[in-house]
């Protein structure tokens, strides 16, 4: 219908007055002026209330767009913001956005109107966010102060990915606006509160920027407790009773009341009656029936305007009917853009869910998603496959090549991973170099097995990224629900254990979940806990292995073998809590507490047996991350008094790998103390014949594992060879570890190698008992066997 084709407010409300005009209302002139009173408060009542649900619905929809806004922004890093983001914010009032850890300490301030430093939170907004810092939904704190003087509403939205926080700190100039529209007679007006009964929003500005309290006056307090009504009550500020309609806005917990001091209702009720006494009953009657008319006429529009906005809510944000065909113009208009905004709202809401639940680098569904899809399949309790991938040392392509390198790639793999599945599942980026995979129902666990090999081989196929060609390989974990987990949360975890088994396996492809892993777990994290205590009451002892000359079996050195003397668990071996103190930085202590201990017993030998040999310490890669190692050792071997040379660093091949200039400015400061150091493990790891030339190294130490496959592999001593060929060459001496037969040490002998260690000779023994071996000075093949 033409909006033209609709009658003005004004034709209507001239309509009215004529048809009533010439209606014979004598006998309700009486009635009308007994019935002023109850009319007009009703009719007030009506009204207050209806504008009290509408600046309610209003400020819903703020608080609703706000909160949309911020938790898009959450999954971004906030260094991306450009000035549309800015002038959306500042749209939405927002003047600052922060972000915090999870130990509430900040991390990023960015002011949406410059992009400068914003103003630091005062200790009242920051006591407030650290009580409020473990909300798992974008919150509403009461208003408070800024460090500018300005009343401002603190809004903290959690980050999924990182278990930190955003914080948007927003001026209420908007709710003040809205306040500022409405206006009855005389004083008649509307004010907004916080969940606390704080001013937002008043007629007096001064309590605004005061954070006046009001949450003693009655309707204040039934706001505060969610209630929608009217009530007359005793307001302090104007000193007169009062009458208000007021409503809550559930997202945020504010307030809102419209107030009308009643002396002015009783103004209205006392010209009703003297307008009544003065034109008589006829004017009297006519007046309250187009009064009574005009009500009836204009309530049900409202009505229908309430229903549309009830319609838009109750069904999240679906599309309102059509507008209604029997409003005037202006309230078609008003259902019109109503009808147009909803539309909008919709199509925004919808942009918004996507970005929510998709990854935006590669469109793959992201961790919100996924979530939803397992949980979904385990309320319909389907029995289903899920697998954890993750890309093998993907931090090298950023780190060698660029970031844009690895988001190429990232791409590229993703596009794989879609073909490969070709919908037998969904497949999902959760963060970094990791994915998800939930294969459909009918998967079964071979045909996962041979998907994940396809999946590998796919992955492994060169990449074309930015004119470099690039390869990368993974490591899968599978999980089964429900046979593995009975939720969500312990299914992904399961995948996660399986997955680590598998990098710990010499990055095989895949792991399946096994009880046991969880076993491992909980016994790592066990001895994590208790290691640092283990340090600090030194509950570690060290062995001494001797280091043997192949030509007249005389002890020329020891290497110190720490062990772990628990008082409950017995001697935990070094394989299991050694990468646990690297992983958990605790190796840093302990090395200390091993170099002490080594030193002290050198020191003894010089006072016991009046001679000492080289004690070879292994130094870990953790260790260098250490500025003042090198001063730490210098000051270790001053306090017992100790030859420099009599201590040797044992190091593997992976601490090049870092190729950090602290390590090598690190090495040479101890090399210039006088120890000396040793490759350790020599040829199991990248290639350290670049790295020979470079260092002043003393020895090699040849892995056990070449003498092991002595009879197995018929290349293991041809290596051997080289690899002594080399240490001559380069003028160190080698050792080979791990010699345990006759056979082997004549192997050893016709090879010309220097020095050896094997439990042929001696394992690991005791201080006593390294103390005898030192003072015998040799030791025979198979004199330490039984």
């Amino acid at each position: 219908m033409d909006l033209f084709e609709k009658p003005s407010l004004k034709f209507v409300l001239f309509l009215a007055f004529s048809i009533m005009s010439v209606i014979p209302v004598l006998l309700l002139g009486w009635w009308v002026v007994d019935s002023a009173r109850e009319s007009e408060y009703k009719a007030v009542e009506e009204k207050h209330l209806l504008v009290a649900k509408n600046i309610t619905l209003a400020l819903s929809r703020y608080a609703q767009d706000t909160a949309s806004i911020l938790e898009h922004y959450s999954t971004m890093p906030l260094d991306e913001l450009d000035e549309s983001n800015n002038r959306l914010l500042r749209s939405q009032n927002i003047t600052s956005i922060r972000v915090f850890n999870n130990n509430v300490e900040q991390l990023i301030s960015i002011a949406t109107e410059n992009g400068s430093e914003p103003p630091p939170l005062t200790a009242a907004q920051l006591e407030a966010v650290i009580a409020n810092a473990e909300t798992d939904r974008t919150l509403f704190l009461p208003v408070q102060t800024n460090s500018n003087g300005q009343p401002t509403i603190i809004i903290i939205t959690p980050i999924v990915l990182d278990n930190s926080i955003l914080i948007a700190e927003m001026e209420t100039g908007y709710i003040s606006q809205l306040q500022a529209q409405v206006k009855f007679g005389k004083l008649g007006h509307a004010a907004i509160v916080d969940q606390t009964g704080n001013v937002l929003a008043h007629p007096m500005p001064e309590w605004e920027l005061q954070v006046n309290n009001i949450s003693k006056v009655s309707a204040v307090k039934r706001m505060m407790n969610r209630e929608i009504d009217v009530e007359e009550f005793y307001s302090p500020a104007k000193k007169a009773d009062m009458i208000s309609g007021f409503s809550f806005v559930q997202e945020t917990g504010w307030g809102v009341m419209v107030p009308q001091p009643v002396s002015e209702l009783e103004e209205n009720i006392a010209f009703i009656k003297l307008a009544t006494l003065g034109v008589g009953v006829l004017g009297i009657a006519l007046a309250m029936l187009i009064s009574w008319f005009l009500a009836k006429k204009m309530a049900r529009p409202s009505q229908e305007l309430a229903e549309l906005a009830n319609h838009f809510e109750v069904n999240e944000m679906q599309p309102a009917p059509e507008p209604v065909r029997s409003y005037t113009r202006e309230q078609y208009e008003l259902s019109l853009s109503f009808h147009n905004m909803t539309h909008a709202l919709q199509d925004k809401n919808s942009e918004l869910l996507y970005q929510s639940q998709h990854d935006p680098l590669t469109g793959l569904a992201n961790r919100n998603l996924l979530k939803k899809y397992l949980q979904e399949k385990i309320n319909k309790q389907e029995s289903f496959i899920f697998a954890l991938l993750d890309l093998n040392d993907f931090k090298d392509v950023n780190d060698h090549w660029s970031h844009a390198h690895g988001d190429e790639l990232l791409q590229h793999v993703a596009n794989r991973l879609i073909d490969a599945m070709s919908k037998k599942g969904l497949v999902s980026r959760i963060g970094g170099d990791e994915f998800a995979i939930v294969f459909n129902a009918d998967i079964t666990k071979e045909k996962a097995e041979s998907l994940v090999e396809l999946l590998r081989g796919r992955l492994k196929q060169s990449y074309q990224v930015i004119q470099d060609t690039l390869s990368i390989d993974c490591c899968c974990g599978l999980s089964c629900y429900p046979q593995d987990a009975k939720n969500r949360s312990d299914l992904m975890k399961c995948a996660d254990l399986a997955m680590y088994a598998a990098k710990k396996e010499n990055n095989t492809t895949f792991q399946w979940y096994q009880p046991q892993m969880r076993a491992d777990l909980n016994e790592r994290v066990e001895l994590t806990h208790i290691l640092g205590e283990a340090i600090k009451k030194n509950e570690f002892i060290i062995h001494y292995q001797p280091i043997i000359d192949v030509n007249n079996y005389s002890i020329q050195g020891f290497e110190a073998l720490v062990r772990w003397q628990h008082p409950t668990k017995g001697v935990i071996p070094p394989g299991q809590f050694i990468p646990l103190a690297e992983n958990s930085g605790q190796i840093i202590p302990l090395g200390e507490l091993i170099l002490d201990s080594v030193c002290k017993d050198i020191s003894l030998w010089n006072q016991q047996v009046g001679t000492s040999v080289p004690i070879a310490v292994n130094l870990s890669v953790r260790q260098f991350d250490d500025p003042d190692l090198a001063k730490k050792i210098e000051e270790t071997i001053s306090r017992y008094k100790i030859v420099p040379s009599n201590v040797e660093f044992e190091i593997t091949e992976s601490l090049f790998a870092e190729n950090s200039f602290q390590i090598q400015d690190l090495l040479n400061k101890i090399i210039d103390i006088g120890c000396k150091f040793s490759i350790d493990d020599f040829g199991t790891n990248q290639s350290s014949l670049s790295r020979l030339k470079n260092f002043e190294f003393h020895r090699i130490k040849i892995d056990k594992s070449f003498i092991t496959e002595l009879n197995s592999n018929e290349k293991a001593e041809r290596i051997l060879a080289s690899i002594v060929n080399i240490g001559k060459t380069l003028k160190m001496s080698v050792i080979i570890e791990g010699v345990e037969t006759q056979d082997q040490l004549h192997v050893v002998q016709a090879l010309g190698c220097n020095y050896i260690q094997g439990f042929l000779f001696s394992p690991g023994v005791n201080f006593e008992a390294a103390t005898r071996l030192l003072k015998n000075k040799t030791i025979n093949p198979g004199d330490m066997k039984g």
